[in-house]
This record gives structure tokens, sequence and C-alpha cells, in this order.
């Protein structure tokens, strides 16, 4: 079994990434889906051990991060992206009409905060849901079985700590 970590839409909450990350060293990966590249490339450079890969989203302004990828972990091809560019918003049609016509099995993606895991187009589709929605942060664990199949979990931070600071600074802004 291979364990894959997916975190997504972080908004600047570093220490929950953080902390997120430490929780499951069992990853296999560890999967960024966009808006938080600035605290992704933080951790990176603090943790080069750890086996991070990620992209950007519509709010990592000035990141050199793709906006797509796709890696291979054993048979599942699998599309990487935010999502903001194929309407997830909208619904999953998009995002896995794209990961079909790139070959992919599967897509995770982000952009809408809510998790998610289903199927249409024959793409296996899964949002961890996002770091930075209060009163918890979300994330998703997959797990790739030896038997070729895939478990998802949505989960999320249990305990985890909130911070207001980054939080009021966040409202503040806009």
């Amino acid at each position: 079994m291979k364990r894959l970590l997916l975190i997504s839409d972080t908004h600047g909450m570093k220490e929950q990434f953080e902390e997120i990350c430490k929780l499951h060293p069992e990853a296999y990966k560890i999967i960024f889906l966009g808006d938080g590249a600035a605290e992704f490339e933080r951790i990176k450079a603090e943790h080069p051990d750890w086996p991070l890969i990620g992209v950007r989203g519509n709010n990592d302004f000035g990141s050199q991060l793709p906006y797509d990828n796709t890696v291979v972990v054993d048979n599942w091809r699998i599309f990487l992206t935010h999502g903001h560019h194929y309407g997830v918003r909208a619904g999953i049609g998009g995002v896995t009409g794209e990961a079909s016509d790139q070959g992919c099995n599967v897509v995770f993606f982000g952009h809408t905060h809510m998790p998610f895991s289903g199927e249409q187009n024959g793409v296996r589709a899964v949002n961890p849901g996002a770091v930075f929605t209060y009163p918890r942060s979300q994330y998703a664990m997959v797990d790739l079985l030896d038997d070729g199949k895939m478990v998802v979990n949505l989960t999320e931070l249990k305990d985890g700590k909130r911070n207001e600071d980054r939080l009021a600074s966040f409202f503040k802004s806009f």
C-alpha cells in the first residue's frame, strides 16, 4: 500500500499544513493542490526529505509551480490541478474530461474548499477540501492498495491550532 496525502487551499496557514504533514510520516507522496504556494515552498525548503509535489492555484501570484502536473504511482496515472481553469465550482465534468484527455484515470483538485470523492467520465476525482476552512482544517488520505484498489479518506485536523492572527489579517485584506 502507498498513501498519498492531499492538501489544498492553505491560504497562509503554514502551521496547519506542516502539522498535517507531521501527522502522516507514512505518506508516500504529499500532494499540494494550490492556493498556498508560499507555504508549500517554505515547507519544502525546511523539510527537503519530505516527498512534496505541488501545483499552484488562482491565488498563487508569482509562483513558479505549474498549474497542472501528472504523476504516476503504480498503475495510477494522476492529474494534479487546482481546478479553477476547469470550472470545478460548477461541477467536475471539465476537470475529469481534461484528466481523461491527458490519459489519467484519477484527478486530484482543490479550489472549491469542499471535500469530494466521486467519479465521472471514467475518472476518479478527489478534492481534499481546504486547510483554511474553519472551524476545521480538511485534507485527504488516499491509499493505493496492492490489489489495485483506491481507498479515499476525507478527514480533518483534530485539535489543530487556529491561527487567529493570520485569519484576522486575511479578512482585513478584503
